[in-house]
């Protein structure tokens, strides 16, 4: 995938947590995730370690877009958004190549959603073009939709296509319409789940999604929906929409059940301008590797988790 004139990268839930000193953070919700990264989260996200090799290894493949599905944060507190910041631009040959768009987490609390903490304590710094539904061309062909799924939820952790955002989505896409030859939609949540057993609960986490890909599928042309949320990595195609195939890039600062590390890894989209090629970067006994993706027939799925 080398010689592939146009590479971007699909990076997934990064979440960096903090442990906050203000007692004004611990009201509402947010007391519930602090308690929950007190007992559990902070053991299984070594994050501080894992991030920094991931991005690195991401910034040697000098990307031309460093696409991230959401949950940079654990409970969208400023600090958590700065380190993530601060990790990514560490990298100079990220810098300006970012596209993201936030996760459930990263609209923790309803303050994170008003106060668009995502877009000031982030994006902004990142230089990441905020304002959700967006569409722009990539590379010649070559598209990119970012949607925001996140919405008011309560203790729930699921996002919303309102039906406003669908018709500003098809909108924005509007002006890419008759030189599209394949479209990347980046967005946290999955628009449909694949069968069990990879994903046998929390299904249908982004909600009124339905008539949105119903259009994209009728754009005619291949769509490849990158997304996280769930934290296990997985490809799948739809079987009711088939033009469109989803990439899960999972968590790659996250120790799965049963594993001692996590499985540190991230997609590579090469595009010559006709086609996607899809590999997977895996650190693998010490070593980056490379591994082939084939995107499945409709309706079935491939386990792309290791550990």
């Amino acid at each position: 995938m080398s010689a592939s004139p146009f590479r971007a990268l699909h990076i997934g839930d990064l979440h960096f947590w903090a442990v906050p000193g203000d007692p004004r953070s611990y009201l509402g919700k947010r007391a519930l995730g602090v308690a929950n990264l007190l007992l559990k989260r902070r053991l299984k996200f070594p994050t501080a370690e894992a991030a920094p090799r991931v991005l690195a290894r991401a910034a040697e493949l000098r990307p031309g877009a460093a696409l991230f599905s959401g949950d940079f944060s654990t409970t969208a507190l400023p600090a958590e958004f700065a380190a993530a910041a601060s990790a990514i631009l560490a990298e100079p040959a990220l810098a300006g190549r970012v596209r993201a768009v936030p996760g459930n987490h990263d609209r923790y609390t309803g303050g994170a959603r008003r106060g668009l903490l995502f877009e000031r304590h982030l994006a902004e710094p990142l230089g990441a073009p905020a304002g959700f539904p967006r569409a722009e061309e990539l590379a010649p062909g070559l598209g990119l939709l970012q949607l925001d799924g996140g919405c008011a939820n309560g203790l729930r952790s699921f996002g919303r296509v309102a039906p406003e955002d669908a018709a500003r989505a098809r909108a924005a896409l509007e002006p890419l319409r008759a030189g599209l030859r394949a479209l990347l939609v980046l967005c946290h949540f999955p628009g449909e789940d694949p069968p069990p057993p990879l994903q046998p609960s929390r299904r249908g986490e982004l909600r009124g999604a339905a008539p949105l890909l119903d259009s994209l599928n009728q754009l005619g042309v291949p769509v490849l929906f990158l997304h996280g949320h769930h934290h296990y990595r997985w490809a799948f195609r739809s079987a009711a929409r088939p033009n469109i195939a989803y990439l899960n890039a999972g968590s790659p600062t996250m120790i799965q059940r049963g594993a001692s590390a996590p499985d540190l890894g991230f997609f590579e989209l090469g595009w010559d301008g006709a086609a996607l090629a899809v590999a997977l970067h895996r650190l693998a006994e010490g070593a980056w590797r490379v591994e082939p993706v084939g995107l499945p027939a409709p309706g079935a799925a491939v386990d792309l988790q290791r550990g």
